[in-house]
């Protein structure tokens, strides 16, 4: 657990920063709690790489009000460039204002978010951010691999952009995408890439389905949740959205109604005069309104149907064990499974056999 401290890698001079490997069941950061590698000169920052089954980034500190979280960046007079941070999870949660920020705004090129989960959870101001500045070169990216679901709740978001000449992409490859509608006022919870002077980014999202979030410019305050890829030049690299559902699939060599049509069309008055379908009998209903009904036997006229099937004894190691086929009821409410057919109050029912003639 990492509360309220810091684990950082960063370099000042010519020489780039060390990077930071953890390896551990669970990692919890909160309170303002921060693993950070960056550069402040020309050296470029190190790489945060961080492996665990469970990772909970939560919060921020009371004192700076600055979020737990994971950091990559480098400082405006930095040439070097900003770092990457690689997660590989199972369960990867980020609440209450927590972050993991990949920012450049120095001279350098911007650094990536790679994420690999089988789930990942945004609630209440948490986000996951990839950012460059007016300065820098390449723009940031986030690759985001999550083999469930990712879950947007409450102003949470995932942004890649530029506030220079090229803008950050955004790149998702998930099972679902649920956003829910916000419990807070605010921006809503969104998927943003954008630039701030040059060409926008672009997000490309490949899921199974998505749910609650829709195609639109993210306005700050409309609390709607927006896919938006844009630019102040109005110039749109574009979204692409593919949604796999299976449920809208055609099934493999399907029937066309209209061989079905001509199928039922061949058949002549001759032919289907000597068709029929006849039931006779009351079927599996019993003969008596009182009288259990027994799926075992098929009871036709009051009689039953010498076809039916009645179930043999089963072999075991404690000897032949007869399937029940009916029940009654002792005086102390005990139910008492019997081999053979009963009616309502418990009573052996004889076997109808017809008559030989």
């Amino acid at each position: 657990m990492i509360n309220n401290a810091v684990l950082d890698s960063s370099t000042f001079g010519e020489g780039n920063a060390g990077n930071i490997n953890i390896e551990i069941s669970n990692l919890s950061i909160t309170d303002g709690g921060r693993i950070s590698v960056g550069t402040f000169g020309e050296g470029n920052s190190g790489i945060l790489t961080v492996n665990a089954d469970r990772i909970t980034i939560s919060g921020s500190s009371e004192s700076t009000s600055f979020p737990s979280g994971l950091f990559a960046n480098s400082t405006p007079e930095a040439l070097g460039s900003a770092g990457d941070i690689t997660v590989n999870s199972s369960e990867l949660r980020i609440a209450n204002n927590a972050t993991i920020t990949v920012d450049s705004d120095g001279f350098g090129d911007g650094g990536n978010v790679i994420l690999n989960a089988d789930n990942l959870t945004l609630d209440s101001n948490a986000t996951i951010t990839a950012s460059t500045g007016v300065e820098s070169g390449a723009g940031a990216n986030a690759d985001i691999k999550i083999a469930e679901q990712i879950q947007l709740r409450n102003n949470s978001s995932i942004v890649a952009q530029s506030f220079g000449s090229s803008g950050g992409n955004v790149s998702i490859d998930a099972g679902f995408i649920i956003v829910f509608p916000s419990q807070l006022p605010g921006d809503g919870s969104d998927i943003i890439a954008n630039s701030g002077e040059g060409s926008g980014g672009n997000i490309d999202v490949a899921v199974d389905r998505v749910f609650g979030i829709s195609e639109r410019l993210a306005t700050p305050g409309n609390r709607s949740n927006d896919f938006d890829a844009s630019s102040s030049l109005s110039i749109e690299e574009g979204i692409v959205v593919n949604i796999f559902d299976s449920a809208t699939l055609s099934p493999p060599n399907p029937i066309e109604s209209e061989q079905t049509t001509v199928q039922a069309c061949e058949a002549n008055r001759e032919s289907a005069a000597k068709n029929n379908f006849v039931i006779e009998g009351k079927g599996g209903i019993v003969p008596e309104p009182g009288e259990p009904l027994n799926s075992l036997n098929v009871t036709v006229n009051g009689e039953v149907n010498p076809t039916a099937n009645v179930p043999e004894p089963i072999e075991t190691a404690q000897g032949k064990i007869q399937p029940a086929r009916g029940i009654k009821v002792t005086e102390s409410g005990e139910v008492i499974l019997t081999a053979y057919r009963t009616n309502n109050q418990g009573d052996r029912l004889l076997e109808i056999k017809p008559n030989c003639s």
